[in-house]
Parts: structure tokens; C-alpha cells; sequence
């Protein structure tokens, strides 16, 4: 499969190749296996380019000189150096190139033995193995003539007097092991007894090197020694940052009892511990058990006569688990960070400096869910309906809490690590299905949909607030991950507003017609202040969506198919800042909604009045705040496919199992409720510069021997 993306000449070229087999040796023996290899061969043939940096040229900037050169003009005089190096087409042609090889390896093998009527035994082996060969080159180029000058001279700084490559290698391994039994007996036929317990463990290694040179004859150079051997040009080691050496193990037991009478009436008991090493032994082991209860309404009695039902169940359950995810492998240990060097006795040391400090008291992060629900089926499957109610606490948060004090001393990347406080999450989930025939036509409906309640209900160390960080903030009661934490705006002010007075001021600049109008908000006595500060920030919106849907639709017709993927978000935010909102941010291009500017005969406007980026005005107007808020609310076709299975009787020509062709497409038709800037993608997250919606098409067939 090639993936091509919109930079001219970057594309990725995957091959996958799997196998399964299923062998039973004996009546009591059978061996299963699963191997996978995958292979991403990664090329991009030009220079790497940054579409930020094509928003921060204008179209008044020459790409290409009419006597071919590359462009030096701006605005009808000569250019900056750093405006002609952002010439994106520049870059593309002149910029280097890149490749890599990824090679996974992903097999299981497994023996079931059947020892005793209703016991079975279990012996997997898994291995997940990736390699990755990285290469980039970065080419030597001239640099570019002033068009404007007689003579032709080279505008200083456009010229790269030294090309370079870096080569990047890592390599991953996971070796695993699963080992259960399974018993399952019934006893007087309406007693059924299910049970369950195994053991798992698995081992991770991850290992980097990259390396890098410079000063090579030429810029079609592969060969990494072909680069200059002067010291000075050799980079250094593991320069980039990152980890290069990770090791994780794993160890689990686990089990499960069930019960069932007469089909009716069901109960489950759960439990498995987990130690990872990512802690110390303190808090190695998480212990999680769960228990659910379930009832079959429509094995009753009573039910009988309700012929159009299905199945009708009853469920509830509670139970925890457990997460280790939001910190690093090493975040228990203290580590130590070289930082310059010291002469001592006449050699040359190295300063060892504290890095993170460790805690040796991290733990699981808990979550206990408890949920009831019902599940019920009309007519065959005409109607299908599911719903759930759940509410999640999770308890001992994993994160690095930024609540430290600053006289402390301890950067952001020192603090240690931490189990911190606790967050709700409450809600529903909602399932409809309705199948059905009509002659040669098959259909299915699908329409799920989750309303998620969170909220912050504690965060330990009698903390009611952790201090803003970037948009957000965490608080204490009533606040919900995600919250943004800004200066309200409330649009933007008239020219009356400005004449009678009906302004508030931000410290001591005071605001004009057109500009942003940020709401003073009320103090203890109910009403502002009269000025408008870092005081008046309050939460303004939420980047986690309150309501989640998505629609199915499935459907054939003798030999055709079509499927349709649906999915929409509600109640949901997302701040696009400087380039991506902002006009003229960096010399940024300006966007087709920003034309939509006040202006006195157009006081209306849904974008303030225009000023240059070096006036107090204009950075007024961007201050942090909910101006900048945008409604992320949509429904989009995530896919669409249709495909046409070859009739058996050219598939017995053919000497094939099956053949299918189709043509598939992603990301088709979005619908937005943002009513302003209308043409951002509404998946994205919070963020400068601009992303772009892809849209993609898929031609494919299937062929089964």
C-alpha cells in the first residue's frame, strides 16, 4: 500500500505479510500461531517543509525571480535573510532528503491442551520486534542573489556553506508470556459453573543510537564516512534528547469464578494483581478485583407471552483497574543530568547535576466504575437497544503536579512525579441497531452515542487549584479536565461604547473601537473592579466533549455492499492561536474569514480591527482569551466503501475462495457548527499554526485462495 503525502515527493510504501495456522496434533493437543511482518519504507526525495512557515509568507514575496532565481523581493524591496529562507518552494528544491526502513515482527504461538471434560490449559508465547533506520540529509546550498542589485550580490545569510546527515537507529523488543485454564461444567443442567485463572509476564527493551556528520563532498552522498573527519564536524552522539536505553517488565496473576442458573441469572467475580517495574517496591503490586450480576428477563415465565422480545438483560457491575501510563519507566528513581565540565587534579570532569527527583512512593493509578445496564432485542433484530449507565472515579492520579513553589528551585522537569488527587467521570452510553430484509436487500442501522459528566474532586495536599498551565487550569470542585482558564471576551467594542465611557482598561492601555471588550469580572462586593488583569481570567470552555456520537449504516444488494462510517462531537472547544487565528502573527498571510474585519462602516464584523503586529493594539487584541475559542462541534463521514464480491461462478473459473473489489473514502463531508473561521478541522487540538483536513481515496481488491 503507498501513502502519499502533500509534500511533492514524500510517500510511504507499506508491505504486511501474515500467516495463521491451526493444527491439532491430538485429540488433547492443538497448536495455533499468528505472525505478522510488516515493512514502511519511508522516502521523502526533497526538503522537509513547515507549513507554518507557508502561512508566514505573503503573497508579495517573490518565490521564483523572473530571470529564475530564487526570489529576493518582499513587499517591492530586497528581503530579509529569514524571509528568504522560508521560501517553502526553496526548501522543497534545495532543502535534502530523507528515508527510512521500518521492519515489525509481531507472532504468537500457542498450545491448548484439553486435560479433563470441561478443563483446559493454555501456553502462549508472544514477540513484538521493530527496527527503525533512519537517514536525513541536509544540503550545502548557495546562497541568493539580490535582484535588486546591479552587481547580483548574495543577500548575507541565504547561503548554508556546509550540508549534513544524521542517521537515526533503534530497535524495540517485547517478549511475552500467557499461561491460563479454563474449567466449564453444568451440573443438573440448570447449574453452570465457569473458572478461570493464569499468569502473564513480559519483558520490553528499547535501544537508540543516532549519529551525525558534516562537510560531505557532495550533497548526493549516502555513505556516512564520506563526511569530513575534522572533530569539529562530527555531531554529537544522542544529540537530539529522548530516551536511548528503556527497559519495562511486567508480571500479572489473575482469575475469575462465574455462575449461571438456568440461563437466567448470572454472576462473575474478577480479581488480578499487576506489578510493574516502572515503581519501587513499595508500590509495585496493584490489586484489582470487580464483580458483576446479570438477569436474563426473557428466560422467565412470565415473559413468555412477549413474543416479540428477543432478549431482555439486566446488568450491573463494579469494579477496578488499573493504569501506569501517564508517567515514565524511571519516574520512582532520581537521575542525575551531566551539565558542564570542572578541571580537578589537571583532567577534565564531568558536572553531575540533580535531573528529576524520584518518589519511591508512586503506586497505581485506580479507577473504580460501577455501571448498570440493559440490553434488549425486538423482532429478530429490527430493534437493538443497549444502554449503560457508569460512573468512573479515579483515584491517585499519576502526574508531575506543578503546585511546587518556585523558591524551591526545581524546573518543570525536576518535579517529581506524584499520586494526586481524584476525577469523576459520570455519564451514558446509548446503542441502537435495526437490521433487516426486504428481498435481496440487507441493511443495518447503527447510532451509539456517550454524554460524559467529568469532574475534579480533589487534588490532594489541600490544594483547591493548580496554577494555569498554557489554556488550562485544574480546580478543585466543580472544575473538569480540560477547562480553559482566560480572559472572558465579550465581542468587541463600538464606537459608542468608546465615546460614553463603556469601557474597562487593561492595566493602563485603553481600548478603542473595534478592539476586543474582555469582561471585568465581579469581586467579593459583585461587581469588577475597573480594570482588567491577570484577575479576571475564569474557566471559559471545555476541549473534552460532553457528547459523543456516531451512526452506522450497512448495506447489500446481491453482490454490492456499502458501508457508511459517521461520527460527531457536541459541547467541545479548541483554541487555534497566533498563525492559526491571528492575522498578520509573524508576518503571517491572512485567512479569507479575517477579511471579515471591523472597520467603522463595518461595525458588525466577526473579527477585530487590523493592526500591525508591533502596535500595543494589536497585542491587546490577542491576549489569551475565550475570543480565541472556537465551537468544535461537528458530524463527519469518516468513511465510505463500496464494494462488489465476483460471483461464484467466475470465482470456480478463477480457482479462488473469494474476490472482492471496492473503493473506499475518508473524511468525504463534515458538517461544523463553528460559524467564524469555518475551515479548520474540528479534530484538531488546541494550537498555533494551521492543520489541514485530509481527504482520502482507496482503490483495493481482496483475493481469498
Amino acid at each position: 500500500m503507498r501513502n502519499e503525502t502533500l509534500t511533492p515527493g514524500e510517500a510511504t510504501d507499506r508491505y504486511n505479510v501474515s500467516t495463521k495456522t491451526s493444527l491439532d496434533l491430538k485429540p488433547w493437543l492443538n497448536i495455533t500461531s499468528n505472525v505478522s511482518f510488516i515493512y514502511d519504507k519511508y522516502n521523502r526525495k526533497n526538503g522537509s517543509i513547515n507549513t507554518v512557515n507557508m502561512l508566514n509568507v505573503p503573497p508579495t514575496q517573490v518565490a521564483i525571480q523572473s530571470n529564475g532565481e530564487w526570489g529576493s523581493i518582499r513587499n517591492g524591496k530586497t528581503a530579509t535573510a529569514e524571509q528568504i529562507n522560508n521560501n517553502q518552494l526553496r526548501t522543497l528544491k534545495e532543502g535534502g532528503r530523507g528515508n527510512s526502513n521500518t521492519r515489525r515482527l509481531l507472532g504468537t504461538i500457542a498450545a491448548e491442551l484439553r486435560l479433563l471434560e470441561g478443563l483446559t490449559v493454555t501456553n502462549q508465547i508472544g514477540y513484538n520486534y521493530t527496527d527503525y533506520r533512519g537517514f536525513t540529509f541536509l544540503n550545502r546550498k548557495a546562497g541568493v542573489p539580490d535582484f535588486l542589485s546591479p552587481t547580483g550580490a548574495i543577500v548575507g545569510g541565504t547561503a548554508s556553506a556546509t550540508n549534513q546527515m544524521d542517521q537515526d537507529w533503534n530497535y524495540s523488543e517485547k517478549l511475552i508470556y500467557d499461561g491460563w485454564a479454563n474449567f466449564k461444567r453444568t451440573f443438573n443442567s440448570v447449574h453452570e459453573l465457569t473458572a478461570m485463572a493464569g499468569v502473564h509476564a513480559d519483558t520490553y527493551t528499547y535501544k537508540r543510537l543516532t549519529v551525525g556528520r558534516k562537510d560531505f563532498a557532495s550533497n548526493d552522498m549516502n555513505d556516512f564516512t564520506g563526511g569530513s573527519t575534522n572533530p569539529n564536524n562530527q555531531l554529537v552522539t544522542n544529540r537530539q534528547g529522548g530516551d536511548f536505553y528503556q527497559e519495562e517488565t511486567m508480571n500479572s496473576y489473575f482469575g475469575r469464578l462465574g455462575y449461571t442458573y438456568a440461563q437466567k441469572y448470572l454472576l462473575e467475580a474478577n480479581f488480578r494483581a499487576d506489578a510493574s517495574s516502572r515503581f519501587a517496591k513499595n508500590g509495585r503490586w496493584g490489586y484489582f478485583p470487580s464483580f458483576s450480576a446479570g438477569w436474563r428477563v426473557e428466560q422467565e415465565e412470565f415473559m413468555k407471552r412477549f413474543t416479540w422480545i428477543d432478549a431482555l438483560k439486566l446488568r450491573a457491575s463494579w469494579g477496578k483497574n488499573g493504569n501506569i501510563k501517564n508517567i515514565g519507566l524511571y519516574d520512582t528513581y532520581s537521575t542525575y543530568s551531566a551539565s558542564n565540565n570542572i578541571i580537578l587534579g589537571g583532567e577534565v570532569m564531568p558536572i553531575l547535576t540533580e535531573g528529576r527527583i524520584g518518589n519511591t512512593d508512586l503506586t497505581w493509578e485506580t479507577t473504580t466504575t460501577l455501571d448498570f445496564g440493559l440490553d434488549l432485542i425486538v423482532k429478530n433484530g429490527l430493534l437493538g437497544l443497549t444502554v449503560d449507565y457508569y460512573n468512573r472515579l479515579t483515584d491517585g492520579i499519576l502526574i508531575q503536579a506543578n503546585d511546587i513553589m518556585t523558591e524551591t528551585g526545581l524546573s518543570s522537569s525536576q518535579i517529581p512525579a506524584r499520586n494526586v488527587g481524584k476525577v469523576r467521570n459520570s455519564g451514558i452510553e446509548l446503542t441502537l441497531t435495526h437490521a433487516n430484509r426486504i428481498g435481496d436487500l440487507v441493511y443495518n442501522l447503527g447510532f451509539n452515542m456517550t454524554y460524559n459528566k467529568n469532574r475534579i474532586e480533589d487534588l490532594g495536599d489541600r490544594v483547591d487549584q493548580l496554577p494555569p498551565s498554557g489554556y488550562w487550569v485544574f480546580k478543585k470542585g466543580g472544575g473538569s479536565i480540560g477547562d480553559f482558564y482566560m480572559l472572558e471576551a465579550n465581542g468587541l467594542y463600538s464606537e459608542d461604547d468608546i465615546k460614553n465611557g463603556k469601557y474597562v482598561p487593561y492595566g493602563e492601555f485603553k481600548p478603542g473601537a473595534g478592539m476586543v471588550k474582555y469582561v471585568d469580572q465581579p469581586t467579593e462586593n459583585g461587581v469588577g473592579d475597573g480594570v482588567i488583569n491577570d484577575k479576571d481570567r475564569v474557566v471559559v470552555g471545555n476541549d473534552v466533549p460532553k457528547f459523543t456520537y456516531g451512526t452506522t449504516l450497512d448495506l447489500s444488494y446481491k453482490n454490492f455492499t456499502l458501508s457508511v462510517l459517521g461520527q460527531g462531537v457536541t459541547g467541545v472547544k479548541v483554541y487555534i492561536d497566533y498563525e492559526g487565528s491571528q492575522a498578520f502573527f509573524d508576518n503571517s498571510v491572512p485567512r479569507e474569514w479575517q477579511l471579515d474585519n471591523w472597520t467603522p462602516e463595518h461595525p458588525n464584523a466577526i473579527y477585530p480591527k487590523l493592526f500591525v503586529p508591533a502596535s500595543t493594539n494589536y497585542k491587546y487584541n490577542n491576549y489569551q482569551s475565550s475570543f480565541w475559542l472556537f465551537n468544535a462541534a461537528y458530524y463527519r463521514i469518516k468513511n465510505i466503501t463500496l464494494g462488489y464480491n465476483l460471483p461464484q461462478s467466475i470465482l470456480s473459473k478463477l480457482s479462488i475462495a473469494s474476490a472482492r473489489v471496492y473503493v473506499s473514502g475518508d473524511n468525504l463531508f463534515t458538517i461544523r457548527a463553528d460559524h467564524r473561521m469555518k475551515d479548520f478541522d474540528p479534530e484538531i487540538a488546541s494550537t498555533r499554526g494551521y492543520q489541514i483536513g485530509l481527504k482520502s481515496l482507496t482503490f483495493g481488491v481482496s483475493v481469498e485462495f
